[in-house]
């Protein structure tokens, strides 16, 4: 990845805590998202992430034949639109993504990324989960996530990580 001129990255913990969060949480023996007996290959998704105009799609939600794929905040929502979610991805560092899941469910998959805070993955150890590692200019060096590992590109947001994966 190469960082564009004139763009300012901020997140909302520091690199060094996301750095320790992925240190962390590699040594939780939690299955690797390309390792996972559950993850979809050739099927049509619908990626739904938060935001005002979701309301309007609610209905073609609820038809919709193929997986759903919450992205972070969303969760919760869908949940109580009974909207039937196959996988949830989750990135977010800050330990406040846990508020994004009141309760886990055992039929959803959560595909949770290594930077993610720890409780995040205590949150979820008793439902289906996996790690994922989201690559970004800071760890361009990509070895802090181990050897033969995928790293997720995609830009800043879940979503657009969702895409990649």
């Amino acid at each position: 990845m190469q960082k564009l001129d004139g763009c300012i990255t901020s997140t909302a913990v520091t690199v060094d805590v996301i750095q320790e969060q992925i240190k962390k949480n590699l040594k939780l023996g939690v299955t690797n998202v390309s390792d996972s007996p559950f993850f979809r290959e050739g099927k049509s998704i619908a990626l739904v992430g938060g935001g005002p105009s979701l309301k309007n799609y609610m209905e073609e939600l609820q038809v919709f034949k193929g997986p759903v794929m919450a992205c972070g905040s969303v969760h919760d929502f869908l949940v109580a639109n009974s909207i039937a979610i196959e996988y949830c991805v989750l990135c977010d560092p800050d330990p406040l993504i846990t508020e994004y899941i009141k309760a886990p469910l055992h039929n959803i998959k959560y595909l949770v990324a290594s930077q993610c805070h720890p409780e995040t993955f205590q949150h979820l150890k008793s439902v289906q989960s996996c790690i994922w590692h989201a690559g970004s200019d800071v760890f361009g060096d990509q070895s802090i996530f181990g050897e033969n590992q995928y790293v997720i590109g995609g830009g800043c947001t879940v979503g657009t990580r969702a895409i990649v994966l």
